[in-house]
């Protein structure tokens, strides 16, 4: 094997003779106590530091003066001196070569090679050798004088050990010029010895992988000019480049070039055993996609080790161009179903897709998919159901192909589970989903008794993934929680009405025959102020009273009675903001900028109460379309505002 490293700094290659045996690293660490130790020459040390300080610095005459008269007093008494004193370690096992690299003293590093070349080899506390940290800094000086000074063709063997050492990340050197993004430097070195671009570091990756990852596309072309002509043997056990590629959205030349280099490539897998199309079509990246089905079409009936097929990777992102792309090419696609037995439809239901779960359902080819069940039984209603996805679970309630009495494997419909868990009913996500349930007409298939009963027999009920999770039904201090927590509010409410009541805005009268009647009794908007709070009075005593009916433990009872008192409580809240409004508006109404600011801040409150409180107790949408648009504009709202529409 004879291997040429071009050298402009150096001239002709030069030849040198490597011990095959270096100091081991145990040496090294022995080393260094004994040169910290109390028995050292103190002259010894202080002509280290002169040294460490010229090697920083790059003074190269005074380096190699401070040398030369060590070697010149010690040549009698001890030859080897100046040999061990070039062999100093610093604290981080640093020789002088690792330093004068480390800040691109080429000239320096040059002649510290011809006074002990064995440094070209030495490794500091990181594994690094000189050339690493060369490549490190990318110094393309100070990483072509290394390569000039190692060994000629008839030490094949050494120059190839330099090139090809490892850190203790598993880094060559040109792994380590590619990851700072030192493109000079990873070029020279590949031109010295192409065929370690396959080498793998201790993260599984190659030279190759790196420079696709990181979009070097000279890289990239320059292994493939230089490496692959060599034919490398590519171990199956590393990541592969098309995957980074992949990932990093290269453009279709580079994906042709490193998918054409070796047939492995194209039909690797990564630790989770996805293909590069699942890759790409998990990011959405439709060119790559495109690409891939062009070069491999058979990936897309390709399984990852979670039991997902590429179009399911692009349904769980809801990457809708990605779908379209793939059943253009395969359009069998939509009939796939991973290990869990759910088709694209239930991927992106599960998921919260809206935007996919929109297109699949505009599109008649779709329609055999809509009441598909899993494993477990469950339709695409069922899992978005489960996950809480109201906006998805608005588009399928109110498709007509959809069936709401389907029931899961537990004998459960959708609505089922919304009211099996009222616990998460309290959750604005929960409760959005279950008012879109119901306002669509879905049925249940039991009783919360019957639901109540299961629970006790067996805690567990199967989820959407085939695991298991707990069956939250209400539980008595969960109830007994709800409801004080309404009648802290209620109380409130009432206290504050009944207050109002009796200190009146403007006052009351004092004299006879009027004696305690209003002053303002004739203003319209104090008669306003008048029925707002009565209205908020006698609702927020109401609300007392089913919450005392809630207390009696009956599950069916505590239901009606929270569902009587939540739309109570939601009047009482609005008539007191009202009667607020009325009565500030009342007081300042003689400075007009002043009132028409308290109306609007109270208009837009009141709205903002609405909104918020309304899916707590009422159907967000109606049989009526005039209606339904309305209710349904409230709808995306109240999503907007709970964050559902960004759920995974």
């Amino acid at each position: 094997m004879k291997i040429q490293v071009a050298c402009t700094l150096c001239g002709p290659l030069r030849k040198m003779k490597v011990p095959t045996e270096r100091k081991p690293s145990e040496e090294f660490n022995r080393g260094l106590l004994e040169q910290t130790d109390g028995d050292e020459d103190s002259s010894n040390l202080r002509l280290y530091q002169q040294l460490y300080g010229y090697a920083t610095r790059g003074k190269i005459d005074s380096f190699k003066d401070t040398i030369e008269r060590k070697l010149k007093a010690d040549e009698v008494h001890d030859p080897n001196a100046g040999v061990r004193l070039l062999s100093r370690l610093s604290p981080h096992k640093n020789t002088f070569l690792h330093i004068a690299a480390s800040f691109g003293h080429a000239k320096l590093a040059a002649e510290i090679i011809h006074l002990h070349k064995p440094l070209l080899f030495e490794k500091n506390f990181e594994g690094d050798t000189p050339l690493h940290i060369t490549a490190k800094t990318g110094d393309l000086d100070t990483a072509s004088t290394l390569l000039c000074e190692a060994p000629g063709a008839e030490n094949a063997d050494e120059v190839f050990m330099l090139l090809t050492s490892i850190n203790d990340e598993q880094n060559t050197p040109l792994h380590e010029a590619l990851i700072h993004g030192h493109q000079s430097v990873a070029k020279s070195l590949i031109e010295a010895y192409p065929a370690f671009s396959f080498y793998l570091n201790k993260e599984a990756k190659s030279s190759l992988y790196l420079a696709a990852e990181e979009g070097f596309d000279e890289i990239v072309k320059l292994i493939n000019k230089k490496a692959v002509e060599k034919k490398p043997e590519v171990r199956d056990n590393g990541k592969s480049p098309l995957h980074a590629a992949v990932l990093g959205r290269r453009n279709n030349e580079i994906l042709k070039i490193v998918s054409s280099m070796v047939e492995i490539f194209l039909s690797s897998k990564d630790e989770k055993g996805r293909t590069p199309l699942h890759s790409a079509a998990s990011i959405g990246y439709v060119e790559g996609v495109r690409f891939l089905l062009g070069r491999r079409i058979s990936d897309s009936h390709q399984m990852d080790h979670g039991g997902n097929f590429p179009i399911h990777s692009a349904s769980s992102k809801g990457h809708v161009k990605i779908v379209k792309e793939l059943l253009r090419h395969c359009p069998d696609s939509k009939e796939l179903k991973n290990s869990n037995g759910e088709n694209i439809l239930h991927v992106a239901a599960r998921c919260g897709k809206d935007n996919l779960v929109k297109y699949f359902l505009k599109k008649g080819e779709f329609r055999m998919l809509v009441n598909q069940k899993d494993r477990n039984g469950n339709t695409p209603l069922h899992l978005a159901t489960m996950h809480h996805h109201p906006k998805v679970v608005y588009r399928l309630a109110w498709d007509t192909r959809t069936n709401l009495k389907l029931l899961n494997d537990r004998h459960m419909t959708a609505l089922d589970i919304t009211e099996s868990t009222l616990e998460t009913i309290a959750s604005y996500h929960g409760r959005l989903t279950w008012t879109v349930l119901k306002s669509a007409f879905a049925q249940r298939a039991q009783s919360l008794h019957v639901l109540q009963r299961k629970k006790q027999r067996s805690p567990q009920v199967a989820n959407s993934g085939g695991g298991s999770t707990d069956l939250k039904l209400p539980n008595e201090e969960s109830i007994r929680d709800r409801v004080n927590t309404l009648l802290v509010v209620t109380t409130l409410v009432a206290t504050m009405a009944f207050t109002a009541g009796f200190t009146m805005p403007g006052g009351n009268n004092g004299d006879a025959p009027q004696e305690g009647m209003a002053i303002l009794l004739t203003n319209a908007m104090f008669q306003a102020f008048v029925i707002f709070n009565t209205i908020a009075m006698y609702t927020a005593i109401l609300v007392a009273v089913c919450l005392i009916w809630a207390q009696l433990g009956d599950l069916n009872l505590v239901v009606t009675a929270l569902r009587l008192a939540l739309p109570l409580l939601g009047i009482a809240l609005t008539m007191i903001s009202l009667a607020f409004m009325a009565g500030v508006y009342m007081v300042v109404s003689n400075l007009h900028w002043l009132a028409y600011v308290v109306l609007i801040l109270g208009v837009l409150f009141i709205f903002t109460v609405l909104v918020v409180f309304t899916p707590l107790f009422c159907k967000t949408t109606s049989g009526s379309r005039i209606f339904r648009w309305i209710t349904y504009f409230l709808f995306c709202v109240e999503v907007w505002a709970s964050g559902s529409h960004n759920d995974d």
